[in-house]
């Protein structure tokens, strides 16, 4: 599993048309394939020795995905896209199954496909579906900006802010989007805050086509105290560090007494710089 990858899928509407005169039927059956994983698309066949079976993606054009005659694979006219990614179940032809097993299901996969056999049915399936990813959506407090992100989402994604209790502030924050070669997309926003707001719920939305998820940050009065404490703390280092010098050039370390005090100095500036980098790093996520 890639880094960051939570799971991608592909809902496949199936249809099947009888071409036996004029009448045609048709089903929906559901294929759900698990994206860059394997694929059956079913298929039956004549099983007869000189079994023939042409399987074709139509949605743009006609390209040959498979075919097999005369006992045996026969990929030459094969598109490029589909080269070393497709088999049929051998030993399964002779029993009227030419189900096609497609590997590494990629974006560029979904569309509608045909598979042709010495039968009178022609079998058509449809990936007319869509990829919707199980959105994992990043929040987060830096400085005085709300981050919001997400990646490995498709189609493409867009991104909304909300606020409750609802401010007067306008929320018009950009929104950027990067895809990826595999066609996926990532999205991120950033919102700037006040530190004169607390106590406000900032909601970052993300949503495809059929998938959304939420994820909220609180500015509560925790935060504004421990802004507050930030602040403090890193007065409270220069002014032990001031203090340290002073006693430095002083040359306050003659008795005992003055060695504690500059000791005392020292642990209680090592103390204010530890808090400062403790309130400086934090960050909160939901």
């Amino acid at each position: 599993e890639e880094k960051g990858w939570v799971g991608v899928w592909e809902d496949m509407c199936v249809s099947t048309w009888w071409r036996t005169g004029l009448h045609v039927g048709s089903a929906d059956p559901t294929v759900t394939c698990v994206f860059r994983q394997n694929c059956i698309l079913p298929c039956n066949v004549d099983p007869s020795s000189d079994t023939i079976i042409h399987w074709d993606h139509l949605t743009s054009g006609e390209h040959n995905v498979h075919s097999y005659y005369d006992t045996e694979d026969q990929l030459g006219r094969q598109d490029q896209q589909f080269k070393g990614r497709t088999s049929l179940f051998q030993d399964l032809i002779s029993r009227g199954n030419g189900s096609l097993r497609l590997t590494g299901v990629k974006i560029q996969d979904e569309g509608r496909y045909s598979c042709y056999s010495n039968l009178p049915l022609l079998f058509l399936m449809c990936l007319l579906g869509w990829f919707a990813a199980l959105i994992k959506v990043s929040i987060k407090l830096v400085e005085n900006r709300i981050i919001c992100s997400s990646e490995w989402i498709y189609p493409q994604p867009e991104l909304s802010w909300s606020v409750n209790p609802p401010s007067e502030l306008e929320i018009n924050s950009p929104t950027m989007v990067h895809q990826t070669e595999e066609q996926l997309y990532s999205i991120s926003s950033s919102l700037l805050v006040s530190d004169r707001l607390y106590d406000q719920t900032y909601s970052c939305t993300v949503s495809s086509s059929r998938n959304k998820k939420t994820a909220s940050f609180c500015k509560s009065n925790i935060s504004i105290i421990w802004n507050l404490w930030k602040k403090i703390s890193f007065c409270l280092c220069v002014s032990f560090f001031s203090l340290f010098l002073v006693c430095r050039t002083q040359l306050l370390v003659r008795t005992n007494w003055d060695n504690i005090y500059i000791y005392i100095i020292k642990i209680s500036f090592f103390t204010c710089f530890m808090f400062y980098m403790r309130f400086s790093a934090t960050e909160t996520k939901t």
